[in-house]
């Protein structure tokens, strides 16, 4: 009887140890998971306008600042006559706010920089309020092109300087919705509010 006992526990430890991971990577990742969650409900709404680009560079860090204002812009409600500032979304761009130092283009020239790669959610944003026809009252292109949106199509943002402001000139709410999959960004201007939490 013992030995049964013995061996019922070692099984189930066994499985628990298996299945750990699972979990680990699962409580790991919830900023993906959320992505995904909200890929689905947005695609169920009316949607105004959408864009997506390609992120060519898979730095981890650059990645980790791409997601962190994905997370910030996303579920932004902009409503009748008001105005979507992506500087007021994102915050600003420190390492207090979990931004990372990342390339970014400086006087045309390529540096580094706290916060590189968040040009990529604005020009997504960006793209997608064009899109949608709506009147976009701040916007600034890059020194040079990116090779991630069409020449003049992009949005460049620097906090406190440079800023992307989009204004809803609908008569309804309107709902930015950001994420990242497949190695792109993605942006949806919806008209229905969508809890993601």
């Amino acid at each position: 009887m013992k030995i049964i006992l013995i061996v019922a526990i070692a099984i189930l430890t066994g499985c628990a140890a298996r299945n750990q991971p699972i979990a680990q990577k699962q409580r790991a990742n919830p900023l993906e998971n959320r992505f995904f969650r909200q890929k689905e409900l947005v695609e169920k709404e009316t949607v105004l306008g959408e864009a997506s680009t390609n992120i060519l560079d898979q730095g981890k860090n650059r990645v980790q600042n791409i997601k962190i204002a994905c997370e910030k812009t996303s579920g932004v409600e902009v409503k009748a006559g008001e105005t979507f500032s992506f500087n007021s979304s994102t915050g600003e761009r420190n390492e207090e706010n979990g931004y990372k130092n990342a390339p970014v283009i400086v006087d045309g020239e390529k540096s580094y920089g706290v916060g590189g790669g968040v040009c990529q959610v604005s020009t997504t944003i960006y793209l997608a309020a064009l899109n949608s026809n709506l009147s976009v009252t701040e916007h600034h292109n890059h020194s040079e092109p990116v090779a991630y949106a069409p020449s003049g199509k992009d949005a460049t943002v620097v906090y406190g300087v440079k800023d992307l402001k989009i204004r809803n000139n609908t008569d309804k709410s309107i709902y930015i919705y950001t994420w990242i999959e497949n190695e792109k960004v993605f942006a949806k201007i919806i008209k229905k509010s969508i809890d993601i939490q």
